[in-house]
């Protein structure tokens, strides 16, 4: 049976129609004005790599000042369906090419072509159909088209009652037909979210163009925090999957293959740059998480006059797309060369000052990058990217840059693994450390070389500082990084003090803090007096502060714990996590009877942990209960006593950031028939620096 999927002017399910809270700035997505103007200077100057690249570009087959435009009224695109999209991605490249040739010569017949290409699409096109691709179509044409009118809105010869229908076909058909592929997958019913990283890219960059094409601000926001979240397949901390030593960040989409791997690292760059030229700074998010991305993804693919591919880490991944898929290694297809690399490595590097030599490599070698429809025959993936980032994002040589930044210090047992961003010019690196963050800081390691960023110390047990300089030079050191090795304190649940009905408070000194909703107040604990957090499982549950294990490399949790009655199914003792896709918990019973500790950062189908034999023996009496991570090893323990272990790559600060940190509460969406919540009492709970050892578990006790 064909399933038929819709969207157009009739149907208005996601769109805004607000006032800006501030006025964006026009143009401004993938080019500006001062864009176009260094391209102009460079091209009068004769001045490589531009003057080859405008030559290049003036070959594309789509800068024909006579290109005639084909305008449908529905757009289809999926198996099953007479895909006629093809089309609508010439009419597009073309109006790019001539929007432009504008810009750069402003010649006016151009000018007057993209606007006629653009006119007869929005009198036209009412709906966009066919199987889920379609949402594909809305978010790469969407954002593709959103770009030329938004490089073509100060023209004078583009009516005001011409752009404002273009604005209602961006907003109405485009927008609605792309966006619904993210709202499809709000973090409501499960961990269950379909399709790759790609699919989300796609609707938010489209988001991004469209909302700053219609001066939205609520969509553009919307956009942007969809990014910055850690649910979606598109937002940061998911598409870069995994980081590896020296910052090289496994994508979500790598063990498919290469090509779906690069749509990817494309899309993203894309969108980056248009929230940059708004001044939001996507690229250097989460520590230039998707540098770290856009390094591994070259890395993979380059293999350039017999270079051949480097190898590259890998760890497995698991998701889940309509089947459980798992990825033990690299997909195929390495070597695709898609014209996405000037972009990323312009912003980098001769922008910021941070080295990206695999980036580079790549958009070196393919100068001068290609526009739309111009690879692979024409066929639908050539038209994945407007392209021509030779010519429209090379800038001049950064002049100087010299300090290292981005240093991170995680402890591995008794290990500390370093990582920085280098800087452009760096010839080599030095570690330094120090036992006080305002001490004197020795010289650890000298010399280390430019490919991989990474070091790894052994310094013993206690607190140390780490600082990054870049040899032969008086730049500044790189920021400070703090290490502990060993096992301290970190968070401890108290009643100390308090009455019924008041806040918990912890008495680390951390001094997190601790919220009780619904109800949630002090109980008895195992010696007899009020100091426990008393639960009903009637939908009450302790909040604790957000990020409260994001900076933790190796943890221990310890409690006791006492189960009023048989608790239902998937009720969760603790729960930290960011929703149903990332998160570290502890189950008192699943689906299978069994208890449960896990994490994930990939949702239920990607947990990793320990599963026990039926339930925990906790009705009607105390148990105690602690579990600890020491490196990749982790050891739960049942009244001191080893009740299971595992490997684990997940810590805590792998899980990102999150805000649903939660006692006796799951990151699942609990329906009212459910109540998946624990109902009994909780005494000591802690959570310590370091790994403690199993005597250290029995002195808990």
């Amino acid at each position: 049976m064909k399933i038929i999927i819709i969207f157009g002017i009739f149907i208005h399910f996601f769109v805004y129609f607000s006032i800006a809270d501030e006025e964006f700035v026009h143009p401004g997505l993938l080019h500006t004005n001062e864009d176009f103007e260094r391209i102009k200077n460079k091209i009068e100057l004769k001045e490589e790599p531009w003057l080859s690249a405008w030559k290049q570009f003036n070959t594309s087959r789509f800068a024909r000042p006579n290109y005639s435009p084909r305008p449908q009224k529905i757009i289809y695109r999926g198996i099953g369906f007479p895909q006629n999209y093809i089309t609508l991605c010439q009419d597009i490249a073309a109006a790019y090419c001539a929007a432009i040739n504008w810009k750069i010569t402003g010649n006016t017949s151009y000018a007057d072509k993209s606007v006629e290409i653009m006119n007869a699409w929005s009198s036209t096109l009412t709906s966009i159909q066919g199987n889920n691709d379609l949402q594909l179509a809305g978010g790469l044409y969407g954002c593709h088209f959103a770009n030329v009118g938004e490089i073509m809105r100060s023209y004078k010869g583009w009516k005001t009652e011409d752009f404002n229908k273009f604005k209602g076909m961006m907003a109405n058909i485009f927008f609605n037909a792309g966006w619904g592929r993210i709202l499809g997958n709000q973090p409501t019913s499960g961990s269950k979210r379909f399709y790759y990283s790609n699919w989300d890219l796609a609707q938010i960059g489209m988001a991004i163009a469209v909302g700053v094409l219609t001066d939205n601000r609520t969509m553009f926001n919307e956009a942007i925090r969809v990014y910055k979240s850690d649910w979606y397949w598109g937002a940061s901390s998911q598409f870069i999957y995994y980081l590896h030593p020296g910052y090289f960040g496994q994508t979500q989409e790598a063990g498919r293959d290469q090509g779906h791997n690069t749509l990817s690292i494309g899309l993203g760059g894309i969108l980056c740059e248009m929230a940059w030229n708004q001044d939001v700074d996507l690229y250097g998010w989460d520590n230039n998480r998707f540098l770290a991305g856009a390094e591994y993804t070259a890395k993979v693919n380059y293999n350039f006059n017999g270079s051949g591919f480097a190898d590259v880490p890998y760890i497995t991944y698991a998701n889940y797309y309509g089947n459980d898929v798992v990825q033990t290694m690299l997909g195929p297809g390495k070597g695709n060369n898609r014209p996405i690399w000037s972009l990323i490595y312009n912003h980098y590097e001769n922008r910021m000052g941070i080295s990206a030599p695999w980036s580079k490599k790549y958009a070196i070698a393919m100068r001068p990058e290609i526009g739309s429809g111009n690879i692979n025959g024409g066929n639908g993936g050539s038209y994945d990217f407007l392209g021509f980032g030779t010519l429209l994002y090379q800038q001049d040589t950064i002049s100087e840059s010299c300090y290292p930044e981005g240093l991170t210090a995680r402890v591995n047992g008794t290990k500390v693994e370093l990582n920085w961003w280098g800087p452009v010019y760096a010839i080599n690196y030095s570690i330094q450390r120090s036992t006080t963050i305002n001490g004197k800081f020795k010289t650890i390691k000298k010399k280390i070389g430019t490919q991989i960023l990474t070091y790894t110390d052994s310094p013993g047990k206690g607190t140390f500082y780490y600082r990054v300089l870049t040899n032969g030079s008086t730049c500044a050191a790189s920021n400070i990084a703090k290490a502990f090795i060993g096992t301290k304190l970190y968070f401890s649940l108290s009643f100390k003090n308090v009455s019924n009905g008041s806040l918990p408070i912890d008495l680390s000194e951390n001094k997190f803090s601790i919220k009780l909703f619904n109800g949630a107040s002090v109980g008895v604990g195992i010696k007899g007096k009020q100091t426990a957090l008393s639960l009903n499982g009637n939908m009450q549950y302790a909040e604790l502060e957000n990020n409260l294990l994001s900076e933790l490399s190796d943890y221990s949790i310890a409690t006791w714990l006492f189960c009023n009655g048989k608790l239902p199914k998937n009720a969760r003792l603790f729960d930290f996590g960011a929703g149903p896709g990332r998160y570290i918990a502890f189950s008192m019973q699943i689906s299978n009877g069994n208890w449960h500790f896990k994490s994930t950062v990939g949702g239920e189908f990607a947990e990793t942990g320990i599963q026990g034999q039926g339930s925990l023996d906790c009705v009607n009496k105390w148990i105690h209960l602690a579990v600890t991570q020491l490196g990749e090893d982790v050891t739960l323990y049942l009244n001191g006593t080893v009740a299971g272990q595992t490997k684990n790559l997940m810590s805590p600060f792998r899980i990102g950031n999150t805000t649903n940190n939660w006692l006796g509460r799951s990151q699942f969406y609990i329906r009212p028939y459910d109540r998946p919540y624990f109902r009994g009492l909780i005494d000591g709970f802690e959570i310590y620096e370091g790994a403690l050892n199993q005597k250290q578990i029995n002195e808990l006790m």
